[in-house]
């Protein structure tokens, strides 16, 4: 009983300690301006005024950008297909396969989910990627695929981040363009992160078994990708019941907050959107 007390104490004491290093350091960090601007958007970081005024031109990837970002994509398909390693589109990446076959002009990556068995065999691919000019690095909850010749799409940035209950600070750089690549696993008839962390920052995106087997292509931009056979019953819990109707705004895509932000999409609109998704 003693001893179990003495390791209870030990413990609280390093995550008391943990808690309050990152409080102190990050107390002291300069963050980077939230409305700088980019060389591959054509506006600033959005802001919801800017958003309201006009959803397109807040912040949309210029038509090179794009470009980039579907080359880079499809040398990471090449680079999968030829090693038997399945993956499937997700998040905004599927949003925008369905709504209007491409990229959305304000969503600065791709998102793609691969089985967790398939994590080592996509590390062992480092040579291969790097002869089609990508580079690997395991992030936290994702693992990154970023062009090796790429651009900071945002300046350097220092940001906390919490791993296994632990707070601690990095250096981050943001590398454009660049695939965010999510294992996942089966667990109740459902395929969700396999990351401890990712399932609760997002535990509303997931997917049922029996909606994403057999994959089926889908028009993305110039190029032909794999994603859910159902994908409906996954974007309605990622983006609500009129994820059809309405442009949705989320988290870090809104200059200053996480917050989500509803644009209908009105005729004019999703001309735009479809022009956008096939440069």
């Amino acid at each position: 009983m003693k001893s179990l007390t003495v390791r209870k104490i030990l413990k609280l004491g390093i995550l008391g300690f943990a808690i309050f290093s990152g409080w102190y350091v990050g107390s002291r960090l300069e963050f980077e301006d939230p409305f700088a601007p980019s060389p591959h958007f054509e506006g600033t970081y959005m802001t919801k005024e800017a958003i309201q005024e006009d959803p397109l031109r807040a912040i949309s990837l210029t038509q090179d950008a794009a470009k980039q970002q579907y080359a880079a994509f499809a040398n990471l398909i090449k680079i999968l297909d030829q090693n038997g390693i399945d993956y499937w589109i997700t998040c905004g990446t599927l949003l925008g396969a369905v709504r209007h076959e491409g990229l959305i002009p304000y969503d600065d990556d791709v998102d793609i989910f691969i089985k967790e068995a398939d994590t080592k065999k996509l590390f062992a691919l480092k040579s291969d990627l790097k002869t089609v000019g990508l580079g690997i690095y395991q992030d936290r909850p994702s693992i990154k695929i970023y062009q090796l010749n790429g651009s900071h799409v945002r300046p350097k940035k220092k940001s906390f981040k919490i791993m296994d209950g632990l707070w601690f600070v990095r250096r981050k750089t943001e590398r454009f363009p660049t695939i965010d690549v999510y294992p996942t696993k089966e667990e109740n008839g459902l395929i969700v992160h396999a990351n401890r962390r990712a399932r609760l920052n997002f535990s509303h995106k997931y997917y049922r078994v029996q909606d994403v087997f057999p994959l089926r292509g889908y028009q993305f931009g110039p190029l032909y990708v794999k994603g859910p056979n159902f994908p409906d019953f996954h974007l309605e819990k990622a983006y609500g019941p009129k994820w059809r109707e309405e442009l949705v705004y989320v988290g870090t895509h809104i200059a200053g907050g996480n917050e989500k932000l509803l644009i209908p999409l009105t005729p004019e609109l999703e001309k735009r959107l479809f022009r956008f998704g096939t440069p």
